[in-house]
């Protein structure tokens, strides 16, 4: 029987993909300007930070905070709950996808790699 599956819907299902795949590059490369350009922005700048994180992540609430530097591969595939705050430096690494739920505060270097 054929497998008439993206690579990303193979990935996003957990099945064995070809991460080389131009779409999956192309959106790999989308995470990590969006990722570079939130990194760049001064600290003060919340309001400038916040709307990349939106754009970037796949569902955040109004109450958040994600410290810089933040990295991840994706971020479509990230949730972040109500007053989540996220401490320096921070990388979220998930193939299928991710949520955080509301009140978690990160303090410590965590790379979160979810396969």
């Amino acid at each position: 029987m054929m497998n008439n599956l993206t690579e990303k819907e193979k990935m996003l299902s957990g099945e064995l993909y070809d991460a080389g795949d131009a779409a999956l590059v192309e959106e790999r490369q989308r995470s990590k300007d969006l990722c570079f350009r939130n990194n760049q922005i001064l600290p003060s700048k919340m309001k400038e930070r916040k709307g990349i994180i939106k754009t970037l992540f796949g569902k955040t609430e109004k109450m958040f905070l994600i410290e810089q530097p933040f990295y991840c591969d994706y971020g479509y595939n990230i949730e972040i709950g109500e007053q989540t705050t996220h401490h320096k430096p921070n990388q979220m690494a998930r193939i299928a996808h991710f949520g955080i739920q509301g009140r978690k505060f990160f303090l410590k270097i965590i790379p979160i790699y979810f396969f």
